[in-house]
C-alpha cells in the first residue's frame, strides 16, 4: 500500500501498520497527533487500533529519548505528569516536548569504582558485559518499582526522573545499597534486585546529586527527548561536587526542597525511611554557582556516618551565625564549638608532626581540643583577638592533617579563618592607631623615651609595642574590636562556591 487512500476492507493491520511504518521510520510523522491526523481517513477498527498501537511505540522509540520506555502500566506517576494523553486511545499520547514542567525531580548518579573494575577485568568482556547487564536491567528495575526511570548518561553515570522526593530519593539510596556489598539500609524499606552481583562486583559506592520539585527551576524536555533546564544542571552540579567530597564513599547532596518534600510525603506514607531514622540529612548552608544560590543537604545513609549528627546543632548554629554576620563574637565562639564538638565524636587519631619552633609534637583528639580551647579563652576572656586568631589558624592547620576530615566542618573553618585574618589585620591597625595615641597615659617617661628610640629598632619597639598592649583595658579592646568588626562588615559574607 502505496498511498493510505488504497486502505480497504481487505487490507491487513499489518499491511497499515507497514504503510505508517515507513514514513515514521522517515521521520514523515513524530508525534501521535500526526500519527491521528494522517490516519484521520481511516475509519476506527481493531485494525487501526492495532497498527496505531505499534505505531506509536515506534514513534517512542525514534523520538522521545530519555523517555522512549515510558507507558501507563510501567510509569503510572511519570505517564501522568509528563504526557498528555489521548482521549481515545489511553494507551498512546503526546510527550511535553519544548515545554517546562515542575513537579519532577532529576538525580545524577555516579558509580565510584567502575573504571578501576573495567581496568581490572582488562580483556575479560564477559565480565565487562556482566557489570554492564547488572547497569542495564537490574537498574532499570530498581528505579522502575520506585516510579522513577533511568537511563545510563556514559560509562558510569546514571540519570533518573521521578515525580515525587520520596521516589527518587528512593531510588538513588536503593542504588547505593545495590553497589554495596554489604547492605547499608538494613531494613525492607528499599526495594533490592542484585542478582547475584554480590558474587561478581568489587564494593562500590556513588556520588549523587538531587534537585527539582521546585517551582521556578523547571524540567525542559526536547524535541529528541533530551532533559535541559536548571533543574538538570543543578542535580548534575551536586553531583560534581558530591564526588569532590569523598570518590571512595556514597555522597548524596540534595536541596533544601528535596529534603523538605521527602520529609513531608515520608510521614503521609509512614515510610520506614523516615519513621525508623534510617537515613539522616546533614544541613550544610547555602552554596552558589553560575549566579543560583541553593540551601543543601547531604543524606546520610551509612551508619558509620551518622556519628556527624552529633555536631549538626553546632554547624547549623555557625551557618546561622554567618547569615547574619554575627562576627564580633558569635561566629569565632561557634567555630570553636564545632571543631570541639568534632574532634571529641571522631575516632581516635594520633599524629606525629614535626614543627620549625615546637620541634616533634604528637597531635591527638585532646591535644586539638586543648588548642582550641585555649584560642576560645583568648578571644572570649583576655580578649586578645590577634593571638586567639593565631591559635585558632594553628588549629585549623592541624585540624586538616586528621584522615578523612569532614569536608565542611574543614571548608567552613577555612572559609571563616579567611575572614578573620582579614580583620585581624584591620584591628591590628585600629590598635596600633590606639597605641599611638595612648602612649603617653600608659608609659613613663623613660619608658616613652625608649618607645620613640625603639620605633627605629624593631626589636625593642615589638617588645614595648606589646607591653603597652597588655595595659590597654579588657574592655577598650573589646570595644575596639567589635568597632573594626562593624567598619568592615559589609565584607564579611561567606557563601560557598561550587565551581565546575
Amino acid at each position: 500500500m502505496r498511498d493510505l487512500k488504497e486502505y480497504g476492507e481487505k487490507t491487513s493491520a499489518y499491511e497499515l501498520f507497514t504503510h505508517l511504518y515507513i514514513r515514521i521510520v522517515r521521520h514523515e510523522i513524530t508525534t501521535f497527533s500526526e500519527l491521528l491526523q494522517y490516519t484521520e481517513s481511516v475509519p476506527p477498527s481493531k485494525k487501526k487500533e492495532y497498527a496505531l498501537r505499534n505505531a506509536f511505540i515506534l514513534i517512542q522509540k525514534l523520538n522521545w529519548g530519555f523517555f522512549s520506555d515510558l507507558s501507563p502500566d510501567e510509569y503510572p506517576k511519570l505517564w501522568r505528569e509528563l504526557i498528555i494523553q489521548d482521549r481515545n486511545y489511553l494507551f498512546a499520547g503526546n510527550l511535553k516536548q519544548n515545554m517546562t514542567i515542575t513537579n519532577v525531580y532529576v538525580s545524577f548518579i555516579d558509580i565510584h569504582g567502575y573504571t578501576a573494575f573495567c581496568i581490572k577485568s582488562g580483556n575479560n568482556t564477559s565480565m565487562l558485559q556482566l557489570l554492564d547487564e547488572f547497569i542495564e536491567k537490574d537498574i532499570k528495575k530498581i528505579s522502575k518499582e520506585n516510579h522513577v526511570i533511568s537511563r545510563r548518561a556514559r560509562g558510569d553515570e546514571i540519570i533518573l526522573v521521578g515525580t515525587s522526593a520520596l521516589d527518587i530519593v528512593k531510588a538513588t539510596i536503593a542504588i547505593a545499597d545495590y553497589f554495596s556489598r554489604r547492605r547499608i539500609i538494613k531494613s525492607d524499606a528499599l526495594v533490592r534486585d542484585r542478582s547475584g552481583r554480590t558474587v561478581i562486583l568489587p564494593d562500590m559506592s556513588i556520588s549523587a546529586g538531587i534537585a527539582g520539585g521546585k517551582k521556578y527551576t523547571p524540567l525542559i524536555i526536547t524535541s529528541l527527548g533530551d532533559l535541559s533546564g536548571t533543574v538538570v544542571n543543578t542535580a548534575a552540579r551536586l553531583q560534581v561536587q558530591a564526588n569532590r567530597i569523598s570518590s571512595n564513599s556514597n555522597r548524596i547532596l540534595i536541596t533544601q526542597h528535596i529534603s523538605v518534600n521527602f520529609i513531608a510525603e515520608a510521614k503521609k506514607t509512614e515510610d520506614p525511611l523516615l519513621k525508623k531514622n534510617l537515613i539522616n540529612f546533614f544541613y550544610v548552608g547555602s552554596v552558589s554557582f553560575k549566579g543560583v544560590n541553593l540551601t543543601l543537604f547531604e543524606i546520610i545513609i551509612d551508619p558509620k556516618e551518622k556519628f556527624r549528627m552529633n555536631y549538626q546543632n553546632q554547624m547549623v548554629r555557625l551557618i546561622e551565625s554567618l547569615k547574619k554576620k554575627i562576627w564580633t563574637d558569635q561566629v569565632f565562639i561557634n567555630l570553636i564549638d564545632l571543631i570541639c564538638q568534632y574532634v571529641k565524636h571522631i575516632h581516635h587519631f594520633e599524629i606525629h608532626l614535626v614543627e620549625s619552633v615546637d620541634g616533634a609534637i604528637s597531635l591527638s583528639n585532646g591535644t586539638l581540643i586543648r588548642l582550641a580551647q585555649k584560642a576560645r579563652d583568648q578571644y572570649l576572656n583576655t580578649k586578645e583577638y590577634s593571638q586567639a586568631i593565631d591559635t585558632l589558624e594553628r588549629t585549623i592547620e592541624f585540624l586538616s592533617q586528621i584522615p578523612g576530615i569532614d569536608y565542611f566542618v574543614l571548608i567552613y573553618a577555612r572559609n571563616v579563618l579567611d575572614k578573620l585574618l582579614f580583620l585581624k589585620e584591620r584591628y591590628q591597625q585600629d590598635l596600633n592607631t590606639l597605641i599611638d595615641k595612648e602612649a603617653n597615659q600608659f608609659f613613663s617617661p623613660d619608658e616613652r623615651k625608649r618607645f620613640n628610640e625603639g620605633k627605629a629598632q624593631a626589636a625593642h619597639f615589638d617588645t614595648l609595642h606589646n607591653k603597652i598592649a597588655k595595659r590597654i583595658p579588657v574592655e577598650t579592646r573589646k570595644i575596639l574590636w567589635a568597632k573594626t568588626v562593624q567598619t568592615n562588615r559589609e565584607d564579611l559574607s561567606i557563601n560557598l562556591y561550587f565551581e565546575k
